[in-house]
């Protein structure tokens, strides 16, 4: 566990803010025309999901292409709703945990998401404007775990990695933000846990408010 105070806290969105599930998401899809468009399981692996991320395709690319896919002609409107429906709701008693964590020290949130999930996501769960930005994969041009992406939000922010907390949902991404100087944990869907996580980590700016 670091002994540096902690600065600012940037967290993941899905499965640590939101829950997710990308089977909602699939359901939805496949129920648009259940003869032709099969589950979504592996979309995340598809060299235009990624491309929809990063910014290098926008919505409409982006469902022009499922359409072609699957032969099945989607509407932005059918388009939207099945891609939202990856959306779950808020992580029971998350708000308390940002409202604490807020208090306490800036409070980013760094996801790889497309403009629709943000656009949606926003005005659905009015409580993350509480986040002093949310830094998007779209945005930066590029996704985690890929290194530049932690680089661009530690120079957006423009402290020390070390100084910042960062939490995701995959150990993938967890261990990419260490490579940077992060102090990074992984925590899913749970924020009881992340309060502790919280409340441990910044105890040690207690600690070091009494050395001044």
């Amino acid at each position: 566990m670091s002994t540096k105070p902690v600065r600012a806290i940037i967290l993941d969105l899905g499965n640590v803010v939101l829950e997710v599930s990308h089977a909602k998401m699939a359901a939805a899809f496949s129920a648009l025309d259940p003869g032709k468009i099969h589950p979504v399981d592996g979309m995340e692996n598809w060299p235009e999901f990624d491309a929809f991320e990063r910014g290098a395709m926008d919505e409409d690319q982006f469902t022009q292409f499922l359409s072609r896919h699957w032969g099945v002609p989607l509407t932005r409107k059918s388009f939207r709703e099945a891609w939202n429906a990856v959306f779950v709701g808020p992580v029971p008693g998350i708000e308390a945990v940002l409202e604490y964590a807020g208090k306490s020290v800036p409070t980013f949130a760094l996801s790889n998401t497309s403009p629709v999930h943000i656009e949606y996501a926003s005005a659905a769960y009015p409580f993350l404007s509480n986040f002093e930005k949310i830094f998007t994969s779209y945005e930066l041009r590029c996704r985690k775990p890929e290194k530049v992406i932690y680089e661009r939000t530690r120079d957006a922010v423009g402290l020390p990695a070390e100084e910042m907390i960062f939490v995701d949902d995959r150990p993938e991404n967890v261990s990419a933000a260490k490579t940077v100087g992060f102090q990074a944990f992984c925590c899913t869907n749970n924020a009881s846990e992340l309060q502790r996580l919280l409340k441990t980590l910044l105890a040690v700016n207690i600690s070091f408010d009494k050395r001044i």
